[in-house]
């Protein structure tokens, strides 16, 4: 029988089983856990949020493969303003890798807040302590952004493209599973049985 787990991943750990420099999302598990069961996907180090844990691979092969088309949700807040011409661009896909010609997939984006980088509270946990007068008067917008890809820095690179610069991502869903806003971060918890039903349908619908 296979296992799946729900993690909320904190910020500073690679999305790695082992490690040499750096500790990493499977430091969390017991130890035997650590050589069989492996996150599907990954996060940057500095990225916070959903995470799914499991040994079951051809699930896991089934959602990151690139007919899978599995939508995964962002909240993110970015430093600067976002031009209104860019983001509709973003909607139907842009290039943003300097040496290929291929177009990200359309992505959906949600503005919910604007402000300044002093202004910017939970629910993130932001160090403004060290960040001058200047740069806490400089405007911040917050948002969601949902895309089907999961390219090197997609959700930066296109914040970015669109004029801001990102300083606080955190993964909110990915296709039918969605962070339970009851668990902590660094904490995980097994998926019930409907979050694994649910991911075993969008599974066995996608075409090898």
């Amino acid at each position: 029988m296979y296992s799946y787990y729900m993690l909320h991943k904190p910020r500073g750990l690679i999305t790695a089983n082992t490690d040499e420099r750096h500790p990493t999302v499977m430091d969390l598990f017991p130890e035997d856990m650590r050589t069989t069961h492996f996150a599907v996907g990954r996060l940057d180090k500095d990225t916070e949020g959903l995470l799914l844990i499991t040994d079951d691979g051809a699930l896991t092969h089934k959602l990151l493969s690139p007919e899978s088309k599995v939508s995964k949700t962002y909240f993110f807040w970015a430093e600067g303003t976002l031009d209104e011409g860019k983001l509709g661009e973003l909607l139907d896909g842009v290039k943003i890798f300097r040496n290929r010609e291929d177009k990200t997939a359309p992505a959906k984006i949600e503005i919910l807040e604007h402000g300044t980088v002093g202004e910017i509270k939970e629910p993130i946990d932001y160090d403004l302590s060290r960040v001058g007068t200047r740069r806490l008067l400089r405007p911040a917008v917050s948002g969601l952004i949902t895309i089907t890809e999961g390219k090197k820095h997609q959700v930066k690179r296109m914040v970015r493209y669109a004029g801001a610069k990102v300083i606080y991502l955190k993964r909110l869903s990915m296709a039918t599973l969605k962070l339970d806003p009851a668990l902590p971060k660094g904490s995980y918890r097994p998926l019930t049985d409907g979050e694994i039903s649910s991911l075993r349908e969008i599974a066995a619908e996608i075409k090898p």
